[in-house]
């Protein structure tokens, strides 16, 4: 069962993470916000290069919102 988690886990984040690449490069700041969120809520204890991609693109999001806070 944990395994079968697991593996749906890293669909999500998949799934989660090319949507909110596909709003980045759109500048849909807020949306891809969003699902950056959402794959960081999937991973919360993990720290990996994944999530750091994910931190570093969402910093860029904030930026581009002037929320430098």
């Amino acid at each position: 069962m944990k395994r079968v988690q697991e593996r749906l886990n890293t669909v999500k984040f998949d799934e989660y993470r090319s949507k909110g690449n596909d709003f980045l490069k759109q500048k849909k700041f807020p949306d891809a916000m969003e699902f950056y969120d959402r794959c960081l809520r999937i991973t919360r204890k993990a720290t990996t290069l994944d999530n750091v991609a994910i931190y570093v693109n969402k910093i860029a999001c904030l930026l581009s919102l002037e929320k430098y806070n």
